[in-house]
């Protein structure tokens, strides 16, 4: 459990790290949760993607990044937004 947690505060994924131990994704984050490890890139909540998708529509895909949102919550929300375009 202790290298689990290591691992991801080192950087890998909670995928990466649910494949390794034959887990579940749920279980990893579960257990980081119960450890009280801080989470990295949470989804981003609903509200946030309608204005992003907004800003991204409207042209203004740099004020997001003036908004501090990390570069993987960005990535995150452009393929959600190039989705639901399909």
């Amino acid at each position: 459990m202790e290298e689990l947690i290591q691992a991801y505060r080192d950087g890998a994924s909670a995928a990466r790290l649910a494949a390794q131990y034959r887990i579940s994704k749920t279980a990893v984050l579960t257990l980081l949760n119960n450890r009280d490890v801080p989470r990295r890139f949470q989804s981003m909540a609903a509200t946030d993607i309608d204005h992003a998708e907004r800003l991204y529509l409207a042209g203004q895909v740099d004020v997001i990044d003036h908004r501090a949102v990390e570069s993987m919550r960005v990535t995150r929300m452009l393929r959600t937004i190039r989705k639901s375009f399909r």
